[in-house]
């Protein structure tokens, strides 16, 4: 089975649409602008991204801003003044120079050129040209089209109205519109695209030498406060000269530059902050107004940013949650993505470890061992438990903070892995600190990377720390190899070169560190130390600090020095605590968790922005605080590209896990146990199962690398990672139809009487039997397949050849062709 996404060029061009918008200009003598309602926003064009236009119209005037590159490939922008006439409106392009944007603060004191003429053409509801001559050039570019960066239900509603009262738009906290600094400051201003949760802008300004430049801005609305906006802020460096566009700005040309906050005191005022590093901007702020004209009609645009489509809606679920069901479809669509993210945040936690130690307490004293409880607990609640987001992001966390039952805790340890995947969930949805705090004190993480009863150096005997976990709390947790920028993209040295993260030393001092930690319980004896005092609890509670095992040696790392100590004065909590401080607040911590977690749940190969944006969040989640799992996990969800509508293979997207795959049938379906308990075991035999197991990996570097890249393949001619391939091969993809094909039509799980503990409802399913297009449907939507229509032809034909009363093999069917489709084990 091959998976390989669209030409890079394709991409290019999705990822330019957004990153390069438009800008306005208003001059400092203001003039009346207009609008017909179709016409407002940004226009672009596909297949050459990169520039594109931005149109606003108030009263009988039409005023656009053609946002392009001049000769040399920098960025500018001209202007265009027009009144139209039918679909035509023809008028001069001017251009401007101004004060540089890193000086403005009133007035931009800007000249304005004429630079040659343009004409706008209507040349369909959806479709605009533009023509233009500058200097010697004449040229003219069709097929424009609106700028769409949302869903299609997400784009703003304009309508011409007359003002009415003073700020009689203020009610509104639908930004789209064009933003200035008034007419005391004018020269310089923002248009703006508000759609969904996402605010997109093009600054129109001037650069440093004074030439008309633009950048644009992307970010999102705070759930907390609709008036407030963060983001990032970009640059297009170089372009193609507009004399010579003739296919999409490569993708390396797009550069952060900085970051932005919009706060907003109603639709009518606002504020403009914005950080640019490079110039030793910091915290930079501007007024903004909404510009009106007196005495003509002005935009009103208002966009329903709660109302989802079912299609949208089902795509938000599978990436948050195990799959969505049908009831739980209706409720996203309805209420909106960060309303239904709100809403899962509130939902109380369910549990592991009661189901296990429920389970145990049905067998003898001593034979209570072995993981088949927790086996069975995962299935049930992974298919049915309520708080899905947390359940779908602690087992992210888990294949990034790694245990596993392939090792020595399985057996002797019934309760300890069932704990630790609760322990995720509860700090899923807290704060990064004390996730990293409580993997480092887990003594399942204790035992799996033998920290557990790690003793200090002895010159003696020459024995030295055990340095497992400082190693993999640095490479695996919280920093990763090399240094990184915000954006994830890595940090080089002055020749180039990639900036190791950490060195030996400092994983010799950090296992110094984590020495004297070992078997919770009542007291620090020695015998607790080393097991031989057994706490009957010691397997789920966090570990105690044993200061007498701990070094008491200087430890230097990653800038960091903790003095000697003696026997008497050492604090192995605190220093331990220091240790995980550095890291949390590390420059690395950010991007590398970020990253992370958005290839866990929305795509394999996250643009430098989009984990730029994230990792900006975990920097700080607009209160100051750093590290805030719920601000971060709503970025990673809510970002712009996650949001994007793609239609086919893509750059954008990842394989689904065959774990998430199968749980996704369970809950669409609505399997139930006839036990209670869903009992199933691993799933880890390649050739007849899925070929994964949760909380079975075959290491500490999961079941696969989020760097991983298969060989000879064209995702790596690409320059892409595709993490899941790891386990995808002949074999695997061959076992999980096998074991796909048995559950869809028989279940899974234990067998009583022949019939399989797990059992899926296909009611809903065969009363639409009888109707393959409405089945086929029902079924893509539930499974979040983008089918394409041959792919759906083809599945509604092999089900419309089974006789029509055999309404459960056409459900089958149905179902199994979906699930076995590359367009559905492809997530996009």
């Amino acid at each position: 089975m091959s998976l390989t996404p669209s030409p890079l060029a394709a991409r290019m061009g999705r990822i330019l649409h957004r990153l390069a918008a438009a800008a306005l200009l208003v001059c400092a003598s203001s003039i009346a602008h207009a609008q017909t309602p179709a016409l407002t926003g940004f226009w672009w064009k596909p297949t050459e991204s990169g520039w594109g236009v931005a149109v606003q119209q108030q009263g009988a005037i039409t005023f656009a801003v053609w946002f392009t590159y001049d000769a040399q490939s920098v960025p500018t922008w001209y202007t265009l003044q027009c009144t139209f006439s039918g679909t035509t409106c023809t008028g001069t392009l001017s251009t401007a120079t101004g004060t540089p944007y890193p000086n403005i603060s009133g007035p931009a004191g800007n000249t304005v050129t004429t630079a040659g003429t343009g004409t706008l053409t209507q040349t369909a509801s959806n479709r605009l040209s533009l023509a233009y001559t500058v200097g010697n050039v004449t040229q003219t570019k069709t097929n424009l089209e609106p700028q769409n960066f949302v869903a299609a239900d997400q784009v703003p509603v304009c309508t011409l109205q007359t003002p009415s009262g003073t700020n009689f738009r203020a009610p509104l906290t639908n930004y789209t519109d064009h933003w200035w600094g008034g007419a005391s400051n004018s020269g310089w201003g923002l248009q703006i695209s508000h759609q969904g949760n996402t605010v997109f802008f093009g600054w129109y300004t001037y650069g440093l030498n004074r030439n008309a430049t633009w950048m644009t801005g992307q970010g999102t609305v705070d759930a907390n406060n609709p008036r407030r906006i963060t983001g990032t802020l970009y640059n297009v460096n170089p372009g193609i000269p507009f004399s010579q566009i003739a296919g999409p700005v490569n993708a390396s040309s797009v550069q952060s530059v900085g970051t932005f906050e919009l706060q907003f005191a109603d639709g009518e005022r606002g504020t403009f902050f914005y950080t640019v590093p490079a110039q030793g901007l910091t915290n930079r702020s501007l007024p903004l107004e909404r510009f009106a004209v007196a005495g003509g009609q002005v935009n009103v645009c208002t966009g329903n940013n709660a109302v989802l489509a079912k299609a949208e809606a089902s795509r938000l679920l599978a990436r948050a949650t195990f799959g969505p069901k049908m009831a739980e479809i209706d409720n996203a669509a309805q209420i909106g993505y960060s309303a239904w993210i709100d809403q899962q945040f509130a939902k109380p936690q369910t549990y592991h470890l009661p189901n296990v130690v429920a389970y145990l307490a049905t067998l003898p004293a001593d034979q209570q061992v072995g993981q088949n409880g927790f086996n069975w607990s995962i299935w049930k609640n992974f298919a049915t438990a309520d708080d899905q987001l947390r359940m779908r992001v602690a087992f992210a966390l888990s294949e990034i903070f790694v245990i596993s039952n392939n090792s020595n805790i399985a057996f002797s340890y019934p309760r300890g892995p069932a704990q630790y995947l609760d322990n995720l969930g509860t700090h899923a949805f807290g704060n990064f600190r004390n996730l990293i705090e409580m993997v480092t004190y887990s003594p399942m993480m204790g035992l799996y990377l033998s920290h557990l009863r790690n003793r200090k150096e002895d010159a003696a005997t020459g024995s030295v720390p055990d340095e497992n976990y400082a190693r993999e709390v640095m490479q695996l947790f919280t920093i990763g190899l090399y240094e990184l920028q915000p954006d994830g993209t890595l940090a080089r040295d002055p020749v180039g070169r990639a900036i190791e993260t950490y060195s030996n030393s400092d994983v010799s001092a950090l296992a110094r560190v984590f020495t004297g930690l070992s078997w919770g319980g009542p007291d620090t004896s020695d015998n607790r130390f080393l097991g031989r005092t057994i706490d009957p609890n010691r397997e789920i509670i966090p570990m105690n600090a044993y200061n007498q095992y701990h070094s008491t040696a200087q430890k230097q790392f990653l800038g960091v020095t903790l003095p000697a100590t003696t026997v008497a004065t050492v604090n192995t909590n605190n220093e331990v605590r220091t240790a995980l401080d550095r890291l949390f607040n590390h420059a690395n911590a950010a991007p590398f968790f970020s990253k992370q977690l958005i290839q866990k749940l929305v795509t394999a190969n996250p643009t430098p922005a989009y984990v730029g944006r994230v990792s900006a969040v975990f920097a700080n989640n607009g209160s100051g605080v750093r590290g805030d799992m719920k601000a971060v996990i709503k970025a990673v969800l809510t970002d712009p590209e996650a949001l994007q509508v793609r239609g086919g293979f893509d750059q954008f997207g990842k394989l689904r896990e065959p774990v998430v795959r199968f749980v996704q049938w369970m809950r669409a379906f609505n399997a139930r146990s006839a036990d209670g308990k869903f009992l199933l075991g691993t799933t880890l035999d390649t050739s007849t199962q899925l070929a994964q197991s949760p909380m079975y990996s075959p290491s500490v570097f999961n079941f696969f690398r989020p760097g991983y890249i298969p060989g000879n393949s064209r995702v790596g001619a690409l320059g892409l990672v595709n993490p899941e391939a790891q386990i995808t091969n002949e074999t695997t993809v061959a076992g999980y139809l096998n074991f796909m094909r048995g559950a869809i039509g028989n279940g899974v799980g234990t067998a009583s009487g022949g019939v399989r503990d797990i059992q899926p409802d296909y009611s809903a399913e065969q009363a639409l039997a009888s109707n393959p297009d409405a089945l086929v449907d029902r079924v893509v939507t539930l499974l979040n397949g983008t089918i394409s229509d041959t792919t759906r032809t083809r599945i509604r034909d092999a089900v419309a050849s089974v006789a029509a009363t055999d309404t459960r093999n056409r459900v089958n069917m149905a179902v199994f062709l979906v699930m076995a489709s590359p367009e559905y084990i492809f997530q996009n």
